[in-house]
């Protein structure tokens, strides 16, 4: 699965020069020429001026030498980061979910664990956060190894000062979130995840919504068009022992138009069979069904990506622009002031330093981004070669023209 394509030279000019075969309905247009995939790093993009980055968690011989799917808020003038920490592998049955906190957002204080270990197989990973202003909401991933049935599920601990910690709420009882639940104007709450398939086998992409603003009460499942084919895994005797569909761990944005745009990563087994392009899908009932997800023309590592809207409507992209699931590299933002077009995108990071630690799953580059605004810029959060968790200021000035 987590193998480089080779896409052959036609492919790769289609990309720099027309960009790739969207189909007629995609809810999303790329335009031509933005990215250069001969490039290099940098895919002809330029850096965005005025950044910072700066270091919440590095990998020592004695520390957790895993780390991703780091997720961000500030809460009663306190940043908080979560992610999820391994000694060495990732999801292995030792996984905890783990925060860290800072006061300016560059110095952060060692992880404190806030989902230790389960027993057997089960284990624990980060999901993101939530906060009505007066509690703070952590929301954890519990899990056990993949199978084609296997426990999934979102719990919470709630806090009102970000110290001391409410024991475990279960949110979504059959359901992993992807990422912290988005708002949308009026107030409702998006919440992306993943779940057992009606039939009850299979990993499917679903999606929820609550007009509550506690974070865990009113979660209502969306309805969402299945996108296949499915992906699976055989035994020795020919018998399916896991599934999944390609849809996954998306984020969404806000058109001008006032619709959702929802971008999910095309998560393809076959390594001859992977498009290194994201899905998008729309809803113009504010979350509540979503048309059928298609392919569009937005070059992707195969990897989890972030969207959302800056405070002058601009809509945002962060992923990794690349053809490779294992060169996760650069770490671009690409804007479009419709939330149709997008027609700007710029380097946040570039060639990354080199990996120090093995184990499985690793990857060279940026993976799993997450982004918040506040005072004044947005926030980057990636996993460095999924062992060190970094975070990038980007003035909004260098953004919005």
């Amino acid at each position: 699965m987590r193998q480089t394509l080779i896409l052959t030279l036609t492919t790769a000019l289609l990309f720099a020069i027309t960009g790739l075969g969207r189909a007629a309905d995609s809810p999303i247009v790329i335009a031509p020429g933005l990215f250069d995939m001969e490039a290099g790093d940098t895919r002809g993009l330029p850096t965005v001026e005025g950044a910072e980055t700066f270091t919440i968690y590095r990998a020592q011989d004695n520390t957790y030498k895993f780390a991703n799917h780091p997720q961000l808020i500030v809460f009663k003038g306190r940043f908080y980061a979560t992610w999820q920490a391994t000694p060495l592998d990732e999801d292995s049955d030792d996984s905890v979910a783990v925060y860290s906190v800072s006061d300016d957002g560059k110095t952060w204080s060692k992880p404190m664990v806030i989902a230790p270990p389960l027993p057997g197989s089960l284990y624990h990973a980060s999901a993101g956060w939530w906060s009505d202003g007066q509690t703070l909401v952590c929301y954890i991933l519990r899990m056990e190894e993949a199978s084609a049935g296997n426990t999934k599920m979102t719990v919470a601990r709630t806090s009102t000062d970000g110290d001391n910690w409410s024991d475990f709420i279960v949110v979504l009882p059959t359901a992993i979130a992807s990422a912290s639940p988005q708002q949308i104007p009026g107030g409702r709450l998006i919440f992306e995840g993943h779940g057992t398939a009606p039939e009850g086998v299979g990993h499917v992409c679903q999606l929820f919504y609550s007009d509550e603003l506690d974070g865990f009460n009113g979660w209502t499942q969306a309805e969402l068009p299945f996108f296949g084919p499915w992906n699976e895994s055989k035994d020795d005797q020919g018998n399916i022992t896991r599934k999944s569909g390609r849809a996954s761990e998306p984020s969404l944005f806000v058109r001008a138009d006032g619709n959702l745009t929802m971008i999910f990563r095309d998560t393809v087994w076959d390594r001859a069979k992977r498009t290194y392009r994201v899905l998008a899908s729309i809803s113009e009932d504010r979350g509540q069904t979503w048309s059928m997800p298609v392919l569009t023309d937005m070059p992707d590592s195969q990897s989890m990506q972030c969207c959302g809207n800056l405070p002058d409507g601009t809509a945002y992209m962060i992923n990794c622009p690349s053809r490779e699931l294992w060169q996760r590299v650069p770490l671009a933002i690409t804007l479009s002031s419709d939330g149709i077009t997008f027609d700007r995108s710029f380097v946040v990071r570039g060639t990354p330093p080199e990996r120090r630690y093995e184990g499985k799953s690793k990857t060279f580059g940026y993976s799993y981004p997450s982004a918040m605004i506040h005072d004044n810029a947005l926030w980057i959060a990636a996993a460095v070669n999924k062992e060190d968790i970094e975070v990038t200021r980007v003035p909004l000035s260098s953004l919005i023209p």
